[in-house]
């Protein structure tokens, strides 16, 4: 019997350029780019995140997600010795790498029975 569902994901940092900033005018040597750092998800873990929640939905079974570049989601994550994201684990199976939505819908369904 499947008791939950666990999902490991990564999310990265990205410097996203906000503007350019001249203090002195006529003063190169003190430009400055001003960026904001934000956190996005690839789009095989965005993918495979919505369809373990949809499935798990579906099934009435809770999800854990880990984020593998948070230090618990890397700790987790190495003491199941998980290499590649996404990773999905249900029960004894696990599901990795990049799948193509239909393989994802196949391999969540033969794991749950």
């Amino acid at each position: 019997m499947v008791e939950r569902i666990e999902i490991y994901i990564k999310n990265e940092k990205v410097a996203v350029p906000v503007g350019f900033v001249r203090p002195v005018i006529d003063h190169p040597c003190l430009d400055r780019n001003i960026s904001r750092v934000q956190r996005i998800l690839s789009e095989n873990d965005r993918l495979a995140l919505e369809f373990t929640e949809q499935f798990a939905n579906d099934k009435g079974l809770p999800v854990q997600v880990y984020d593998v570049y948070t230090f618990k989601g890397r700790l987790k994550a190495w003491l199941k010795r998980i290499r590649t994201t996404p990773t999905i684990i249900i029960g004894t199976s696990r599901i990795e790498g990049e799948l193509t939505p239909e393989q994802l819908e196949c391999k969540l369904q033969s794991c749950a029975t």
